[in-house]
């Protein structure tokens, strides 16, 4: 398979295949395939295999076509995407669904969701966490300062959020990043200058 989906299908009360779902009122994560999708990252390439044992349950409200995919095939590192519920999303919402994600989350598209900074704090326990998509979301300065320090994140989109100048501490404070998306984000063409004088092999 080129990719992997993760299906949120209604289940029974026990842990049973998701061949066998039943309409109840809890539901059941798992990877299942899904052809012909790519990962955003130009670095990542498609997996040619599920790994078996990556086989996550879930509680949620309801039925959310959250995309899941391993970034290959032989990792248990995950690219998550909430662009097709995006706009449904709530801060508790998204909390549940990654929460035994977390060790495993490389690449996290929040893109045009409702979530609120306080989604930031669970984000930032990240660890292998490399690519952050928060593009046209409501996250200030107060959001981004809760991932300072981060070590591994090497990407970071913050076009059309709600960011000021002072966001510029935060970004010079985090070790990894190597490409930071910033157009209509509020950051001043100064501040730009100033972050691409402070870290000039940071591509902006």
């Amino acid at each position: 398979v080129s990719g992997a989906m993760i299906i949120v299908s209604p289940q029974t009360g026990t842990h049973v295949p998701v061949e066998q779902s039943k309409p109840v009122s809890v539901w059941q994560v798992a990877l299942q395939p899904s052809p012909g999708v790519v990962p955003p990252s130009s670095h990542v390439s498609a997996p040619r295999a599920i790994t078996p044992s990556l086989h996550i349950d879930v509680q949620v409200l309801g039925p959310v076509p959250v995309h899941v995919q391993p970034v290959s095939a032989s990792s248990h590192d995950l690219w998550v995407d909430f662009a097709a519920p995006a706009t449904h999303m709530s801060d508790a919402d998204v909390k549940e669904l990654l929460a035994p994600l977390t060790e495993h989350v490389a690449e996290l598209s929040l893109s045009r969701t409702t979530i609120t900074n306080a989604v930031l704090i669970g984000i930032s326990d990240m660890p292998r966490l490399r690519r952050l998509d928060l593009r046209s979301t409501a996250i200030t300065d107060a959001g981004l300062d809760k991932l300072r320090g981060h070590e591994a994140l090497q990407e970071l989109v913050l076009a059309q959020t709600k960011l000021t100048d002072a966001a510029l501490e935060a970004l010079l404070d985090l070790p990894a990043l190597q490409k930071v998306w910033l157009w209509e984000s509020g950051i001043s063409p100064e501040a730009l200058a100033k972050l691409r004088a402070a870290r000039p092999q940071l591509m902006v």
